[in-house]
């Protein structure tokens, strides 16, 4: 019965019929409740399903205190499960517990040892995280990771000419790493070329690579362009494939734009509950709130928000949103 059950939510689950696969996988569960297996697809499940903090649940007891009894092959995709997720949902300081004590072995799986370099990132740990991702290119010469690591630290550095150098090493060195092309999208975004980032997005998917975070990354390339019609189409699509906190975030600014504050709030609403610490989602919430009137809870946003990101960037943005607030009627 348990061989039945696990092979039939596998299927649906490589097929991405996850709504289908749970259930199968939850009643092989309860006919072997140790299988680390059915509890890692059961956590992955919910991930995608945005059922982010049960994910978690899932996760954080597979690598507790048992963590060394499981089988080592499996060992590392529940850390990269649970470390995806906590980049996703702002809790790089668990990545860190999590993967620190764990060099040795994370140091043979590029994709892991990224993780804990972005999690340095993030933490403001430059020196550390520019170690990492280099470490990662000499351990790792055929594998993105590196690249990728090194490109992020140019760009943090406003060096754009310099990422995009190091993007290119990276698709010489992985020739058909869509990775490598993603971040070439990003780097032309913030370099303020939209145009170039569609271009490139348009080839990806026009070669069968078609994806939530594609079609994210395009309707924000559409976004820029303030095509917004264009940009929801994409957004939606994103959506249809995974409920992602960073799409919600950006469909619910696109229905600012257009003027749609109770929708734009919805989804803003979502976001949140994805990623609780995603801070732009609180800004934007911010203001779908202060366009409807509702001061109160805008003020009490932007008050979390200065809290959680105390950078120059958010510190005056918020500066000049609370003068904007100040101004209007109090509800």
């Amino acid at each position: 019965m348990f061989e039945q059950e696990s092979r039939v939510a596998e299927h649906w689950f490589s097929n991405g019929q996850i709504g289908k696969a749970l259930p199968h996988f939850r009643r092989a569960m309860l006919i072997d409740p140790r299988s680390h297996q059915m509890k890692l697809r059961i956590g992955q499940c919910l991930d995608r399903m945005g059922r982010t903090e049960e994910a978690s649940v899932m996760f954080e007891d597979l690598v507790g205190p048992d963590f060394d009894g499981i089988a080592q092959a499996l060992q590392g995709e529940i850390l990269q499960a649970y470390t995806n997720l906590c980049h996703r949902t702002g809790r790089e300081s668990a990545v860190l517990d999590c993967l620190r004590p764990k060099l040795a072995m994370i140091e043979r799986l590029p994709a892991l040892y990224y993780n804990l370099g972005l999690a340095l990132y993030k933490s403001r740990q430059m020196d550390e995280a520019r170690d990492c991702f280099l470490r990662l290119k000499i351990l790792h010469p055929k594998h993105s990771a590196g690249y990728i690591g090194q490109a992020i630290l140019q760009c943090h550095a406003n060096r754009f000419a310099e990422a995009l150098e190091e993007l290119e090493s990276g698709r010489r060195a992985v020739p058909h790493d869509v990775q490598i092309f993603e971040n070439i999208a990003v780097v032309h975004m913030k370099m303020g070329n939209p145009l170039a980032s569609i271009t490139i997005l348009r080839s990806l998917i026009e070669r069968g690579m078609r994806s939530a975070k594609l079609l994210h990354m395009l309707g924000m390339a559409h976004l820029r362009l303030g095509n917004l019609p264009t940009a929801e189409t994409h957004l939606k699509q994103s959506l249809d494939i995974e409920r992602t906190g960073d799409a919600l975030r950006e469909m619910g600014w696109l229905l600012i734009a257009k003027g749609l504050h109770a929708e734009s709030i919805v989804y803003l609403k979502e976001a949140l509950t994805i990623n609780p610490n995603d801070i732009w989602a609180k800004l934007d919430l911010a203001i779908a709130y202060f366009k409807q009137g509702i001061t109160v809870d805008a003020h009490i946003l932007f008050n979390e928000a200065r809290a959680a990101a105390p950078s120059p960037e958010v510190t005056k943005l918020l500066d000049d949103l609370a003068r904007v607030i100040a101004a209007g009627p109090r509800s």
